[in-house]
């Protein structure tokens, strides 16, 4: 925490298969406390869910609700 708390940016890795997690959701709550100013949510093993868009679709819903 200490080193990211001068970062510009946090990268939240969320797989695809799992969607939002509670450590997604805790990572995010972090970042933000500590004042990063920007978030990227990269969405990975999208290939194991057939490149579902309806799987992608949840999981920026899920994040957007948090």
């Amino acid at each position: 925490v200490t080193a990211a708390s001068t970062a510009q940016l946090a990268i939240l890795l969320v797989d695809a298969r799992q969607g939002v997690v509670e450590q997604t959701r805790r990572h995010a709550a972090l970042a933000h406390l500590i004042g990063v100013p920007h978030i990227v949510v990269a969405v990975n093993t999208m290939d194991l869910v057939d490149y579902r868009e309806d799987v992608f679709g949840a999981i920026v819903a899920g994040f957007r609700a948090f």
